[in-house]
């Protein structure tokens, strides 16, 4: 036998990485999700889709504030030099 292998027959401590689950951002938000909403089940095949609508709602909600900042900019700089009509 090849000794390399021998030595992974003998060490208790290894790991056979294709049986580790990998523990990615997409599974702890779902992690996340499962635990404060336990009335509901999240399908794996709804993944993507979820995933999907989240991030769309994230980029509206970015935008919306990003306008509702600059308004507010606008609105606090016209307060401060008011225009003087001729």
């Amino acid at each position: 036998m090849d000794d390399q292998f021998i030595h992974l027959l003998a060490n208790p401590y290894h790991i056979r990485k294709d049986k580790v689950i990998k523990n990615n951002i997409g599974n702890e938000l779902f992690s996340v999700i499962r635990r404060k909403y336990p009335n509901y089940t999240v399908n794996d095949y709804y993944h993507k889709d979820i995933l999907l609508k989240l991030e769309n709602i994230l980029f509206v909600k970015t935008l919306e504030s990003t306008l509702d900042d600059i308004i507010e900019t606008i609105e606090c700089n016209s307060l401060n030099n008011p225009f003087n009509e001729l």
